[in-house]
């Protein structure tokens, strides 16, 4: 994605790593990505779906609709 100019990383993370972050989601080869909020009850950054995600989204739906 760092053409897209979006920064990322893949590592092992813990809970609290989680936590500090702005912004949470999964990805998953057949739902794309999935938004998390909080865990365990806690908020993430400000509990809502990030811009991140929006943007990344918004290339699946554009990846997507090439597609067919």
């Amino acid at each position: 994605m760092n053409e897209k100019n979006i920064n990322h990383s893949e590592d092992i993370i813990l809970v609290d790593d989680i936590l500090k972050a702005d912004e949470a989601f999964i990805a998953s080869a057949n739902r794309d990505l999935i938004p998390v909020t909080s865990i365990n009850g806690k908020k993430i950054g400000k509990g809502n779906i990030g811009s991140i995600y929006n943007k990344l989204m918004s290339l699946v739906f554009r990846r997507n609709s090439y597609q067919k």
